[in-house]
């Protein structure tokens, strides 16, 4: 994928498409480049909610903090190029610093057609309400689509009995119809991610999984990535929306690739990205997948993945397991720290 792009085209593009494209959640009709009709694969995201296209976007990509060098106006452009081009589950947080402005001044006059969620990171119940009052601000709009309980910062600074109390809170706001639908995310710590879903009153889960699993700057344990497992098959148990997040392992399986394999062949490299893709959508409990996207290339990229045929293969295994074993060998790999901490 190209390290800049054609913003004239960029923008023609989003606009044909904007024009092309249904407003309504289940729609997931685009126009590619090349004007051919395309249909994003949906599911019906857990046991109540709506028809969703099975990709969604995940906000993380845009803070300036976390390395975002684009102008305000191109992120504000590149999101809603994403939902002219059929997305509609948008992600976002309350740390997430101006992404949830973006997400405000790029989607408000389309909110009724998407499902918008955010997340809290406090550890006080009583900072929850303020927290989501302050992104319903950002994101112009008076509900949430979603609330998901924060894992990291959040649910790891916590135990699960002060984290049933953030639960509680979100609980009630969904009661008062504030969101319509309340979650946990889990970047590590799933010990404490399933006693919550164990729990019940939970209608969807956000878990970092994929064929290296990483998640909050840790690498995941042999123990954490089983309790992960775990949280997949109670969450599908009770018929909860489930969302993979670090599909792509924090970029090692897209654009932070090279420097883990200098010398993986160039082709394999570009091929990868949808490899992970498929590897995690090989799990048929995992009907939906949230990847951040900082460039329109990365947009059509998993469109286009996602729109062909999504069957997990030989080749994608060739090409994952060749890339992990060096990358697990390198010096770069071996400074990543590992989730060594004990059960609580």
């Amino acid at each position: 994928m190209s390290n800049s792009i054609d913003r004239r085209d960029f923008f023609k593009r989003s606009a044909i498409a904007s024009a092309a494209v249904g407003g309504v959640l289940s729609g997931a009709s685009l126009v590619s480049a090349a004007g051919t009709p395309k249909k994003i694969p949906t599911c019906q995201f857990g046991k109540t909610g709506p028809t969703l296209p099975r990709l969604a976007y995940g906000g993380a990509v845009l803070p300036a903090k976390w390395g975002n060098k684009t102008t305000l106006d191109y992120r504000i452009k590149l999101v809603r190029y994403a939902y002219d081009q059929g997305l509609r589950f948008f992600d976002t947080s309350d740390n997430y610093a101006e992404t949830s402005d973006i997400y405000g001044a790029a989607l408000a006059d389309v909110r009724k057609d998407i499902f918008l969620t955010s997340k809290v990171s406090v550890t006080d119940p009583a900072e929850v309400r303020p927290a989501v009052e302050s992104e319903l601000k950002k994101l112009k709009t008076d509900y949430l689509d979603g609330i998901y309980l924060h894992g990291a910062p959040g649910l790891n600074l916590m135990t699960v009995d002060q984290a049933r109390k953030i639960r509680d809170a979100l609980l009630k706001l969904r009661e008062e119809k504030v969101a319509k639908t309340i979650g946990i995310s889990g970047h590590t710590d799933y010990d404490k991610v399933l006693a919550l879903i164990n729990d019940g009153g939970l209608d969807h889960t956000m878990l970092a999984c994929g064929y290296i699993s990483r998640g909050g700057g840790l690498t995941h344990s042999v123990r954490m990535i089983e309790y992960c497992r775990a949280c997949i098959a109670k969450a599908h148990e009770k018929k909860m929306g489930i969302v993979a997040m670090k599909v792509l392992a924090a970029g090692m399986f897209g654009a932070k690739s090279k420097p883990h394999a200098p010398d993986q062949p160039a082709e394999d490299l570009a091929k990868m990205p949808g490899a992970a893709m498929r590897y995690v959508l090989d799990d048929e409990r995992i009907p939906m997948l949230v990847i951040g996207m900082s460039k329109p290339e990365e947009v059509d990229y998993n469109i286009n993945i996602m729109t062909g045929d999504l069957t997990y293969t030989p080749e994608d295994r060739r090409i994952l397991t060749e890339f992990s074993t060096t990358a697990y060998e390198g010096e770069r790999w071996k400074k990543l720290p590992v989730d060594h901490r004990p059960i609580k």
